[in-house]
């Protein structure tokens, strides 16, 4: 098991939120059907996991 595919587990959002790894970083992917509030604490983990700068995509 992948740190990123760790880190999606102990927060609780690798059943709406998948990681790709195709370049330097990973690119997180959010699902649309998930409920604003969640979509937002799941970006707001991220960010705060990974930097500001890290690509989240909402799809």
């Amino acid at each position: 098991m992948t740190q990123t595919q760790e880190f999606l587990i102990k927060s609780g959002i690798h059943n709406f939120v998948s990681c790709q790894h195709t370049g330097p970083a990973p690119i997180f992917s959010i699902k649309l059907c998930t409920q604003h509030k969640m979509a937002r604490h799941a970006q707001m983990l991220i960010k705060n996991a990974y930097g500001d700068a890290t690509d989240i995509r909402f799809e």
